[in-house]
């Protein structure tokens, strides 16, 4: 039965490009159907590894441990309700509390994959769109801070989550709220009600020559010191919104 879903999906459906398995079945996953016969049926294809217990890449489900940037693709995947499965009356996490895994992914080359379900009829319920309406007014002003960004280069460090682009820095002030400290991927209270109040930020860059101007995406020029290949910049929280703040930092070229 599995073989036959499989070899459907791969050959009645035009190009396929990705196929992400979940779960195992009680025989070898190699005598259902090989990594090498799905490639032959859809050349290019990319796998994750659930099934095979390999493939291209590797994925992290609900608690986000990653510390570091991965030596091969990985993916994080989390729920925006309580819930995989649509569940009337479910409960959306904290908007702020999304793109906070979100930038943390980014800055850790980390693909992120949230879920909403459908409704029985297909179509997504209307909270769905609300919040992704709070998410792209999020990317109109700061999209450019993860959209072609990397991490930090080799050697650099921050204390908070960042991602660079050429000479640019983008360094993320997380929200907090009750009972995480603003990335842990799983708790249950990360609702809107739950953010805490937002406070003072105190943001530092290592290890990068001298900064040309520091800015907040949307704001103003922030006020910072740099010293011994350090930049140091004050976030008040008066410039502190219930999202993901992003400061910009342009580097000198050497």
């Amino acid at each position: 039965m599995v073989r036959g879903q499989i070899k459907e999906l791969l050959t009645r459906y035009g190009k396929i490009d990705l196929l992400w398995f979940d779960g195992k079945i009680p025989v070898k996953s190699d005598e259902v159907i090989s990594l090498d016969e799905i490639r032959q049926l859809q050349p290019g294809i990319v796998v994750n590894g659930r099934f095979h217990g390999r493939g291209d890449f590797t994925t992290l489900e609900r608690t986000m441990d990653a510390t570091k940037v991965p030596r091969g693709w990985e993916e994080y995947c989390n729920t925006w309700s309580d819930y995989w499965p649509y569940v009337k009356g479910a409960k959306f996490r904290a908007n702020g509390f999304v793109l906070g895994q979100y930038v943390l992914c980014r800055s850790l080359h980390i693909n992120y994959l949230l879920d909403v379900g459908p409704m029985s009829n297909g179509e997504l319920p209307a909270e769905v769109y609300s919040n992704f309406a709070v998410v792209a007014g999020w990317m109109k002003t700061n999209g450019e801070s993860v959209k072609e960004t990397l991490p930090l280069p080799m050697g650099e460090s921050a204390n908070v989550p960042a991602t660079s682009s050429g000479k640019i820095r983008y360094l993320f002030a997380v929200p907090t709220f009750k009972g995480t400290a603003g990335n842990d991927a799983h708790v249950s209270a990360v609702y809107p009600e739950d953010l805490l109040p937002p406070q003072d930020t105190t943001m530092t860059l290592s290890r990068i020559a001298s900064p040309v101007s520091v800015k907040l995406l949307g704001g103003g020029t922030l006020n910072f010191s740099y010293t011994n290949h350090t930049a140091t910049i004050q976030l008040p929280s008066a410039e502190r919104t219930p999202l993901v703040d992003v400061v910009k930092i342009e580097l000198e070229n050497n």
